[in-house]
């Protein structure tokens, strides 16, 4: 049960620190289409663009757009590292609690009357650490379904769109 609230805890929070990646995400792909399109807009109008000294109007566009893109990545990036933590943090946790879930009943005397200790230890444990990596493989894929979610809705607008 202790693992149960562990990683259900521990999914809520993986889950506020996803929901802002995922609107980053699709802001970054819309920023990025939006860049292709005026550098392919550019390039089919490159030889009006030239004759009528546009360079430098050109020119800090593309830079303003490329910069909007880095800015976008940036904060993608940090919030990925905040998720990362999380999500490490909470395999490492995870596996100290199978072990501290393991010695209550042990110190707690539950078992002094078995011959067979070993046996008992192991088999709890065996399942206790198997929740855990069952559960941590779960959360470990957060950081994935969160630009999963970005692209999926970046995606459905191209769709409404069409």
């Amino acid at each position: 049960v202790c693992i149960y609230s562990y990683f259900i805890v521990s999914c809520i929070c993986n889950k506020l620190l996803m929901s802002p990646i995922v609107a980053e995400v699709f802001r970054l792909e819309r920023k990025e289409g939006h860049f292709r399109f005026i550098h392919v807009n550019l390039r089919n109008s490159a030889e009006s663009a030239a004759f009528s000294n546009a360079e430098t109007v050109e020119n800090k566009h593309f830079q303003a757009t490329l910069r909007s893109i880095l800015q976008s990545k940036q904060r993608i990036v940090n919030r990925q590292m905040f998720l990362n933590l999380a999500i490490n943090t909470c395999d490492y946790v995870g596996a100290i609690l199978s072990y501290m879930i393991l010695a209550i009943p042990i110190f707690a005397g539950v078992y002094d009357h078995l011959d067979h200790l070993g046996t008992v230890i192991s088999q709890n444990s065996f399942v206790a650490m198997y929740l855990v990596y069952s559960f941590s493989s779960m959360v470990d894929l957060s950081g994935k379904i969160a630009d999963l979610a970005g692209y999926t809705h970046r995606v459905g607008e191209l769709l409404e769109f069409m």
